[in-house]
């Protein structure tokens, strides 16, 4: 009896073996043919307009949306293929910061 329990917990750990090898050589094949690529989507929009997001929060500098603003075009330029334009973008992202908070932490020697 203790054989066919052995044998029926081996046969479910060897199936599930072959399906997560499985899956890592598809995952593999596919990453490594450029069929899919995990670090991110493509896109067919040739630009993108970033509106000013409006700073709601009540702690925190007073520029931050301006300066949130401003480096997320500045991230777009440098690491997308994406025109940033000042109106009407094929792609639009625009939103408002609603809350700041600063967490002080104690230094650790």
């Amino acid at each position: 009896m203790k054989i066919n329990a052995y044998q029926t917990t081996f046969q479910k750990m060897k199936s599930a073996f072959v399906f997560m090898l499985s899956v890592f050589i598809v995952t593999f094949a596919f990453s490594s043919c450029s069929v899919y690529s995990f670090t991110g989507s493509n896109t067919l929009a040739k630009n993108i307009s970033i509106t000013e997001f409006y700073n709601n929060a009540d702690l925190g500098p007073a520029n931050m949306g301006p300066t949130f603003t401003n480096s997320l075009k500045t991230y777009f330029i440098q690491n997308a293929s994406l025109d940033v334009v000042a109106q009407d973008g094929e792609l639009q992202l625009e939103g408002e910061i609603k809350d700041y908070k600063l967490t002080p932490i104690a230094p650790i020697s």
